[in-house]
C-alpha cells in the first residue's frame, strides 16, 4: 500500500515544512517523533564519505532540508541526517529509526570536535549482530544516563524502496512499550487475518469453490506484504533476507494478482465487463513482467514506474466496483466497494500523518492494519453471503430435482402402465376384428345378410376404436414435440373454438355456448389449444345421455387467463376417484360404462403443466363436470 501513497504525494506535490531548529534538548524520558529537529542532505551520486559531508555541509556546500518524517519518491540516491542533542534525564537515551526496509545504515554520534564517539554500521541485509539492539527497526544509544554534554549526531540512510524516516527518541524502557504497541498491533493483525485465512481455506476444501482458494492465497499474500511495509517483515524468516529486501518485486506481486483474480471471480468480470477484463489482465501482465525484471535489475531502479503500475491497477479495481454497484446495481458489490473504501481511507489516514496533519503515533502510522484487516473482513463477508447464496441456490436446484426424479418415477410408472396398454389394447382389438372377420365369413356362406350387415357394423365400431386408441397413444409424443418445436401465435380463443368444432365435424354432435370471452388474444400453440378443448368437447359427447351441451368462459383473473368449460354429462364422483380423474389409462374407473383410452385427460393435463398452470374439476354424478384450466400470462 505505501507505494501508492508515495504516489501521491509526487502527484500533489507535498513539501517537508522547513525549519532551522536542529538541537534537542531531551527533559522527558519519551520524546516522540522528532522530525522537526533533523536536517537532512541529499547524496545524489552515494559517494560522500564521513568526513567529506562534514567538510561541505560546514562549507554550506550541500543544500539542507527539514521536516517532520522524510520520504522520497527516488530511492536511489542516500540521505544524511544530523542533530545534536543533550539530555537532563537519569536514564539512557536511545534512538529508533522506525524503517525495517533499510538497506543501509551508517550511524555516528561526535563531539562538537567533529571527533567520532561511537558509530555503527549495519542495515536490513546486514546481520542482526551489527545492531545496538536485536529488533526489526534500527536502534542506537546516543546519550547515557546522566550525561548532560551536548552531542553531535549524524546517519545515513539508504534503502532499495522509498524511503521513510520516522526518528523515535526516548528512554529505553519507553521505546520499549512502544514498540509492543506496534508488535500488538502487528500480531493482532496476523492472528485475524490467519483466522480469516483457516475460515476461507476451509470453505474452500468443502465447497470446492476456486473463490475461496483464490482469497485465501490473496489473504496469505496480504500478510506477508502488509507486514513488510508495516516493519515487520515476516518474509525474511522464510526465503532470507537476500530474496526479501533485494527482490521485492519478485514476491510482492502475489497480493496484487490475487486481488485480481478475486476481483474477476467475485465480479464476474470477464462475462459482464469483457473489456476492464482484459485491462485487468493486462496490468496484471505489467507487474508479473516487473517480478521478472527484478531478477536481473536491482528493485530501486524499479521503484518508482512500479508504484505508478500498482496505482493504475488499485485505480482500476476500485473503478469497478463503484461501477459495478453505482451503475449495474449489483448488490455484490457493495460489499467489494466498503471494503477497498475503508483500506484506501487507513491510507487516506497514513498520508495526514506523514504530512503533519494528524499526530505521528503507533496507531495512525499503522492504520494500514486496520484497512487491510476490515477489507479482507468485509470481503469475507461478501464471500459467507456468496456462500449463503449458493446454498439457496442449491436447495432450490435439490427440490428441483427432487420434484424431476419425482416426475420421473410417475413417468416410468405411466411408461409401464403405457405399454401395457398399447399391447393390450391392440391385442384386443385384433382379437375382436378376427372373430367378428370370421363371424362375416361364416354367415355369408350360410347367406345369411342380416346378420352378415349386423357383424359388419360391430366389426367397423370395433375398428373405429381402435384407430381411436392409436390415435391417443401417438398423440402423446406429438403434443411434446410441438410444444418444443414449433412457436407460439397470437390466437382469439372463441373463434379458435368455433373453428375446432367445424374442423372435427362436431357441430351437430354438441351444442356449445360462449358465455363470457374476457381474454380477446393470447399467445398459445394452436395444437395445443385444439388438443385441450378437442378432448373436452369429445367427453362431453361420450359420456352423455342426451343432447350434449356444454358452455366455455374465457377469463381473466389476476396474472392468469382462465378457462371454464362446464358440460351436461353423466357427472363424476370426484370425492371416490378425484385424485385418478387426471391420471393416465384410468378409463372405466370413475365413470360407469366407461370406453376409450383413458388417455384424454391425463394428455390435457400434460399440456397445461407444460404452460406452469392448473387444472382442476368440479363434479358430480348426474349433474355434469365443470373443468377449470389457469394458465399464467407471465411463462
Amino acid at each position: 500500500m505505501r507505494p501508492i501513497f508515495n504516489i501521491l504525494l509526487l502527484f500533489i506535490g507535498l513539501m517537508s515544512v522547513n525549519t532551522n531548529a536542529a538541537h534537542l534538548s531531551l527533559s522527558k524520558d519519551y520524546e516522540g517523533f522528532v522530525g522537526t529537529s533533523l536536517s537532512f542532505y541529499v547524496d545524489q551520486q552515494n559517494k560522500l564519505s564521513l568526513s567529506k559531508f562534514i567538510q561541505k555541509k560546514n562549507a554550506d556546500k550541500l543544500s539542507k532540508s527539514e521536516g517532520e518524517i522524510f520520504l522520497r519518491t527516488s530511492p536511489i540516491p542516500s540521505y544524511w541526517f544530523t542533530f545534536s542533542a543533550n539530555s537532563t534525564l537519569s536514564e539512557e537515551v536511545w534512538l529508533n529509526l522506525k524503517n525495517s526496509n533499510l538497506s543501509q545504515v551508517d550511524f555516528y554520534k561526535l563531539n562538537y570536535a567533529d571527533e567520532v564517539l561511537e558509530e555503527y554500521h549495519t542495515g536490513s541485509l546486514a546481520d542482526r549482530s551489527t545492531r545496538a539492539y536485536d529488533c526489526n527497526t534500527f536502534w542506537f544509544p546516543i546519550i547515557e544516563a546522566n550525561d548532560t554534554a551536548s552531542y553531535q549526531f549524524i546517519f545515513k540512510i539508504k534503502a532499495a524502496l522509498t524511503i521513510e524516516v520516522p526518528v523515535e527518541i526516548g528512554t529505553f524502557p519507553k521505546l520499549i512499550e512502544s514498540k509492543e504497541q506496534s508488535d500488538f498491533l502487528a500480531y493482532f493483525f496476523i492472528g485475524a487475518m490467519l483466522i480469516m485465512f483457516g475460515y476461507n481455506i476451509f470453505l474452500f476444501i468443502f465447497t470446492k469453490d476456486r473463490i475461496y482458494g483464490v482469497y485465501s492465497f490473496y489473504i496469505l499474500s496480504i500478510i506477508v506484504g502488509t507486514t513488510f511495509l508495516n516493519n515487520h517483515p515476516i518474509l525474511e524468516n522464510f526465503v532470507g533476507k537476500e530474496f526479501t529486501y533485494n527482490y521485492t518485486a519478485c514476491w510482492l506481486w502475489s497480493g496484487l494478482i490475487g486481488i485480481g483474480v478475486f476481483a474477476m471471480e467475485y465480479l464476474q468480470i470477464k462475462k459482464r465487463l469483457p473489456k476492464m477484463y482484459k485491462l485487468l489482465w493486462i496490468e496484471m501482465g505489467i507487474i508479473m513482467l516487473y517480478a521478472i525484471l527484478n531478477i536481473f535489475i536491482p528493485v530501486d531502479l524499479l521503484s518508482v514506474t512500479y508504484q505508478i503500475v500498482v496505482v493504475l491497477f488499485y485505480g482500476t479495481c476500485l473503478v469497478i466496483a463503484y461501477y459495478f454497484m453505482w451503475f449495474l446495481k449489483d448488490s455484490r458489490a457493495i460489499l467489494y466497494a466498503i471494503g477497498w473504501t475503508i483500506m484506501m481511507l487507513g491510507g487516506i489516514i497514513y498520508l495526514l500523518v506523514i504530512n503533519g496533519l494528524i499526530t505521528y503515533t503507533a496507531v495512525f502510522r499503522n492504520m494500514m492494519y486496520f484497512g487491510v484487516m476490515s477489507e479482507v473482513l468485509i470481503f469475507s463477508i461478501a464471500l459467507a453471503r456468496r456462500l449463503n447464496r449458493l446454498k439457496a441456490e442449491q436447495e432450490n436446484l435439490n427440490q428441483v430435482l427432487e420434484k424431476t426424479n419425482e416426475s420421473l418415477y410417475k413417468n416410468n410408472e405411466a411408461l409401464d402402465s403405457f405399454n401395457y396398454h398399447v399391447s393390450h389394447d391392440l391385442k384386443t382389438v385384433m382379437n375382436n376384428s378376427n372373430a367378428l372377420a370370421q363371424m362375416v365369413q361364416k354367415y355369408n356362406d350360410l347367406g345369411r345378410t342380416e346378420k352378415v350387415q349386423e357383424i359388419t357394423k360391430k366389426l367397423i365400431r370395433v375398428t373405429e376404436n381402435g384407430a381411436e386408441t392409436v390415435q391417443s397413444f401417438l398423440s402423446l409424443g406429438s403434443v411434446d414435440n410441438i410444444l418444443k418445436n414449433e412457436s407460439e401465435i397470437s390466437i382469439e380463443p372463441s373463434k379458435e373454438l368455433r373453428l375446432i368444432i367445424e374442423r372435427n365435424d362436431l357441430v351437430t354432435a354438441i351444442d356449445i355456448t360462449i358465455e363470457t370471452d374476457e381474454i380477446g388474444s393470447l399467445s398459445m400453440h394452436t395444437k395445443a389449444f385444439e388438443s385441450i378443448f378437442l378432448n373436452l368437447l369429445t367427453n362431453a359427447i361420450k359420456y352423455n345421455t342426451g343432447t350434449a351441451r356444454a358452455k366455455v368462459q374465457f377469463r381473466v383473473k389476476g396474472n392468469d387467463y382462465v378457462f371454464i368449460f362446464s358440460d351436461n354429462g353423466i357427472g363424476i364422483d370426484t370425492e371416490k376417484y378425484g385424485r385418478q380423474i387426471f391420471e393416465p389409462f384410468q378409463r372405466g374407473m370413475f365413470i360407469e360404462g366407461a370406453e376409450g383410452t383413458g388417455v384424454g385427460l391425463y394428455l390435457v393435463k400434460r399440456i397445461v403443466n407444460a404452460y406452469n398452470g392448473e387444472i382442476s374439476v368440479e363434479s358430480e354424478l348426474g349433474h355434469g363436470a365443470t373443468f377449470i384450466i389457469k394458465i399464467p400470462m407471465d411463462r
